[in-house]
């Protein structure tokens, strides 16, 4: 018998009877011995035992905390409890089966240690997602690792001995990182002086009423601050601190940022929700890559954009900005959030790096200053002031009426819900790799042009055209849904957030919409927020064969559409001055001359 056998069903002795007893038990000792002592060296393996460093240094001078590096573990003694506790799970679970696969205890070999833990991958954004605010991408920067002392309720006279008894004697001279988050300190606390091994340190929401003086001496070597919710209504003190590389000074009282061009090494910076009405630093930031100033009260982001030639991400959402001018002197600008000001319209110099770009909640009226931003993958520009066919400037059938306009080769996400578009004519020739599309609650009546305009995206893998004229006999809006939410799993599921019954012929009209969109755009994954489904698919298949007669339909009215502007034209002011001339009803056309019947009729 096999050692799981004997611990599960016991041994048959030669008269039939089972035994349970000391033998069962004794093997069970021993599997459990051998699966404690792996668990132990699995810690003393991982661990790397005590007074390790709680941080580590990573090759852009940013903190990388303990549990997050390769070289130590989730069973690290400063790693949260419940990664330990999952390892040791995983662990317990592989050497028990293991030992059940075994045909004797005493036969097992000791088992090889777990391989190290895997690096965790970066999360992949929503190509259509406006940008999260910078402060998520600085936390990892800023926010500490144990040990914490996070809302104990210190005061500064009990800091310094909750940090004895918590951590030991030697802590203050010892500890890389400290969390004092959320406690009720006035001031800097007495003990930090004599911490002068700590690079990060967490005071955040505690009521300090000033930073006060000496940074110099108290933290040389401190490289991450976090003051968010402090109150602190000025940053000089820091200007001592000349290894600082992230800081969080957001949700506080801060009235000028001119502090920054005095640490040399400053890479990310949050000020988020302050009240910064000018931000001119003055000198060059040249090591800025990163900065968050939204809830603020800025109204020009020109003197920032000169100042930090290196800047890779801005948000700036939720400020009075009415322009991007001086764009063009941050020539590594990449990711830039001005949602929520008042902007116009999009001209600025120009940027040739500039790759995502969310404007939304502004006053925007025209593209076309898109010209200037040839880079572009990622385009936000949801519940401006855009109306009719904001982006026909880039259809490239109309050269002679427009000025021509390279297209955009490298958008792939557009976001125009919440406007007024009318039309989306020049979307295909001028964003021929447009993979995301989102035109919900525009003003979008012609489902016949929509279809034929969006025929020619052949990489679109969503779309929404939800709460338009064209599609509202197909939708009903559910309670508190959003437009840019996760997608609904199903049809099914839709209709029942909405809670309303369709009738049959919207039912039928939607059924044979979403297949035809389907049947023509083969990566569609996403249709209207809705995941497009497998049975979905296989009806788009069986409808091929009526769908082939819509196909040559369409093409010939593509073939009509793509005479010049002035023959189409000429042509409506012969039938207008006909109609005139005309004394008597005209009599009804038959045969080819019939007008050809919308293919999408509700009825």
């Amino acid at each position: 018998h096999s050692a799981s056998s004997r611990l599960m069903f016991g041994d048959e002795d030669k008269d039939g009877h089972t035994s349970n007893g000391s033998e069962a038990s004794d093997e069970a000792s021993e599997i459990a011995r051998l699966v404690e002592d792996a668990l132990q060296a699995n810690v003393e393996v991982d661990g790397h035992g005590d007074g390790h460093d709680d941080e580590s240094d990573g090759d852009d001078g940013s903190v990388t905390s303990d549990w997050e590096d390769r070289s130590l573990g989730a069973n690290h003694p400063d790693a949260p409890s419940s990664l330990r506790k999952a390892a040791s799970r995983n662990t317990a679970s592989h050497l028990l089966s293991m030992a059940y696969s075994r045909p004797h205890p005493d036969e097992l070999s000791p088992p090889p240690p777990p391989s190290p833990p895997r690096m965790r991958p970066s999360p992949v954004p929503s190509p259509v997602a406006p940008l999260r605010r910078v402060r998520q991408a600085t936390g990892a920067a800023v926010r500490t690792a144990p040990p914490t002392l996070v809302d104990a309720g210190l005061t500064n006279e009990s800091v310094r001995s909750a940090i004895e008894e918590s951590f030991g004697p030697e802590a203050l001279a010892v500890l890389s990182s400290l969390s004092l988050a959320g406690n009720a300190m006035t001031t800097m606390p007495e003990p930090l002086p004599v911490l002068g091994a700590v690079r990060t340190l967490d005071i955040s929401r505690n009521p300090l009423v000033a930073l006060g003086t000496g940074w110099d001496s108290v933290l040389p070597t401190l490289q991450s601050l976090n003051l968010a919710g402090t109150g602190v209504a000025s940053l000089e003190p820091l200007s001592q601190c000349p290894l600082l590389t992230a800081l969080d000074a957001s949700s506080n009282s801060l009235t000028s940022a001119a502090v920054l061009a005095q640490l040399p090494r400053l890479r990310t910076c949050n000020l988020a929700d302050n009240a910064l009405a000018r931000l001119e630093p003055g000198a060059t930031l040249g090591t800025l890559v990163e900065l968050d100033v939204s809830g603020n009260a800025l109204t020009s982001l020109e003197a920032l954009f000169r100042a930090a030639p290196a800047l890779r991400v801005l948000c700036a959402s939720g400020n009075h900005v009415a322009s991007l001018t001086g764009l063009e002197a941050a020539p590594s600008l990449a990711h830039l959030d001005v949602s929520a000001n008042h902007l116009t319209s999009l001209a600025s110099g120009g940027s040739l790096s500039l790759a995502v770009l969310n404007a939304a909640d502004n006053r925007i009226g025209s593209l076309e200053e898109l010209r200037q931003l040839p880079a572009l993958a990622q385009l936000v520009v949801a519940r401006n002031a855009l109306k009719g066919a904001p982006l026909a400037f880039m259809d490239s059938t109309l050269v002679g009426t427009f000025e021509r306009s390279e297209p955009l080769v490298k958008l792939v996400a557009l976001a125009l819900d919440g406007n007024s578009v009318a039309s989306l004519q020049g979307i295909a020739s001028g964003a021929p790799h447009l993979a995301h599309l989102s035109a919900a609650d525009n003003a979008l009546a012609s489902l016949d042009e929509i279809l034929d305009e969006i025929s020619k995206l052949a990489q679109l893998a969503r779309i929404d055209l939800r709460y338009n004229p064209a599609t509202e006999a197909f939708y009903t809006r559910p309670n508190g849904e959003s437009t840019t939410g996760v997608p609904f799993e199903s049809l099914e599921a839709y209709d029942k957030a909405a809670g309303v019954s369709m009738g049959d012929a919207a039912y039928m009209g939607r059924l044979y919409y979403r297949s035809y969109v389907i049947h023509t755009h083969h990566s569609l994954a996403v249709l209207d927020g809705i995941a497009i489904t497998p049975v979905e698919m296989r009806l788009a298949v069986s409808l091929e064969d009526k769908f082939s007669v819509l196909f040559s339909v369409r093409k010939a009215g593509q073939e009509a559409t793509a005479r010049t502007l002035d023959v189409v034209r000429a042509e409506e002011r012969e039938a207008e001055l006909g109609a005139l001339a005309s004394d008597s009803e005209p009599a009804e056309r038959t045969g080819a001359e019939q007008a050809p019947r919308p293919v999408f009729e509700a009825d």
